[in-house]
């Protein structure tokens, strides 16, 4: 089944030119997926009855157009899949006359809350959402991020409260607004991918390392250990 979620551009979700940012943007894919399990019957308080969450393992995102402030937009999300801990799931977002504006492939992890490890979905919640096999029309990449050369190292950032969102982690759309701020200024993309290795709390350091890589850049976010967050890699797609 798919799912839509009827909004309208707000000038808290766009940048100084007026256009839909990307942390906006996932934001609204995020939102939609959250509807869509409230309206069919998986809301986040069963979740949390059950001692389970789903977080974010993965983002694919194609951009066509973002739009600007005052457009009305539809933005859609199907589940199309599950497997043993994982769930996948796909969104698209249209403008009103429907020209798909950006699409998205998106990989979750069910998560227990008891001990923060993996969790095998459960068949209620896998017959909760009726799948739909629906296609994308951007070409997948791999999942994994190749990091590869020597990085640029940027200045550390803290996590401070205002990054976290219900389940007391850095949100996933908040790693990406990090990383994507540490782009050179007049790079032009329209593709990236996201990778996240490892939940960040209040007080964790990021130590962020920019890569030039053949189709743009990419960002990783670690600490001072090396024990990494985040791999992010935007890119130009023809």
């Amino acid at each position: 089944m798919i799912y839509t979620m009827n909004t309208r551009v707000r000038y808290s979700e766009t940048d100084m030119t007026g256009t839909l940012t990307t942390e906006s943007l996932i934001d609204y894919f995020q939102d939609t997926a959250t509807f869509h399990g409230e309206d069919c019957g998986l809301p986040m308080t069963l979740l949390a009855e059950n001692r389970l969450t789903w977080v974010i393992a993965g983002w694919q995102v194609r951009v066509y157009r973002m739009p600007v402030l005052g457009e009305k937009v539809q933005v859609h999300t199907w589940a199309w899949k599950f497997g043993l801990c994982l769930g996948y799931r796909r969104f698209s977002m249209t403008d009103e006359a429907g020209n798909l504006c950006a699409e998205a492939d998106a990989r979750y992890m069910l998560i227990s809350t008891r001990d923060n490890s993996p969790a095998n979905v459960p068949d209620w919640m896998a017959e909760g959402y009726s799948l739909d096999k629906k296609p994308l029309q951007m070409q997948l990449k791999g999942r994994k991020i190749a990091l590869t050369g020597e990085g640029s190292v940027q200045p550390a950032v803290q996590v401070t409260a205002q990054m976290l969102d219900t389940n007391h982690h850095v949100n996933n759309a908040q790693f990406i607004a990090l990383a994507e701020a540490l782009l050179p200024e007049h790079f032009s993309w329209n593709a990236f991918r996201a990778e996240y290795k490892k939940q960040a709390f209040l007080g964790d350091v990021f130590i962020p390392v920019v890569y030039k890589t053949p189709e743009g850049y990419a960002v990783l976010l670690q600490n001072e250990n090396q024990e990494e967050y985040f791999a992010g890699e935007w890119r130009e797609d023809a």
